[in-house]
């Protein structure tokens, strides 16, 4: 499936993934067949598995594998180019909002955010993913609409 350089590479990305996200438990299982079937967890420790807000699941095929394996610079897709461009470590569904009948988002455009603060929800597998503000800053672009699909890599906000 890949050589020893490709997992390496796919360990790496993971590993960023992990140091961002804040993760420190990681779960591989992969399935050789007609179909190579590649399933990741990913989860924080010391929390209640049952709460969604604290587990990341990333189910991913052989061609999303490729995609994880990619060095994080090609994951420049769409969006500000800038530092300040907070990109999905996802494939999944972008919410702006906590809930569907939410009247406000986390955040608005020139709104001051500090590190670790909720600035969006991606949806994955059923699950509802929190991600954080990597950084203290001002929102200056909103780069997605309530209810995007997005992949791994795509610019999702820019804070400075």
């Amino acid at each position: 499936m890949a050589g020893d350089g490709d997992n390496l590479a796919f360990v790496a990305r993971l590993t960023e993934i992990m140091n961002r996200q804040h993760l420190a438990e990681i779960e591989v299982d992969l399935e050789r067949g007609k179909h190579d079937r590649l399933r990741v967890r990913l989860s924080r420790s010391h929390t209640n598995a049952a709460d969604p807000r604290t587990r990341l699941g990333i189910e991913t095929t052989s061609h999303l594998r490729n995609e994880l394996m990619e060095p994080a610079e090609t994951h420049n897709r769409s969006g500000d180019e800038s530092a300040g461009t907070v990109r999905s470590e996802m494939v999944g569904t972008a919410y702006l909002k906590a809930n569907p009948k939410a009247q406000t988002p986390f955040v608005k455009i020139g709104q001051a955010v500090e590190e670790g603060d909720p600035i969006l929800i991606i949806e994955a597998m059923k699950t509802m993913n929190q991600i954080l503000s990597p950084h203290s800053g001002i929102v200056v672009k909103i780069l997605v609409e309530d209810g995007d699909p997005v992949q791994f890599g795509t610019a999702l906000m820019v804070i400075h």
